[in-house]
């Protein structure tokens, strides 16, 4: 049955105009669905502070995927 999960949580700083590559860690349930189902889809909610300190929020929908198994020459 659906359920919310926070699958992971972190803070970061990017400059106003710039892109930037984030890496959170999973949580353990988080990594036990991935691991079972192999590609996630899941709402992300980003809040930002801007220097007069106004909060902004977005959503959006991101899709995670677990790597791929390496593949063992022999």
């Amino acid at each position: 049955k659906p359920a919310v999960l926070t699958l992971a949580v972190g803070s970061f700083t990017v400059a106003g105009g710039k892109v930037r590559a984030v890496t959170l860690h999973l949580s353990a349930k988080a990594r036990v669905l991935l691991a079972r189902d192999h590609t996630l889809r899941a709402r992300a909610t980003l809040l930002a502070h801007d220097l007069q300190g106004a909060s902004h929020t977005t959503h959006t929908i991101v899709a995670l995927r677990a790597p791929k198994a390496p593949h063992h020459k022999g």
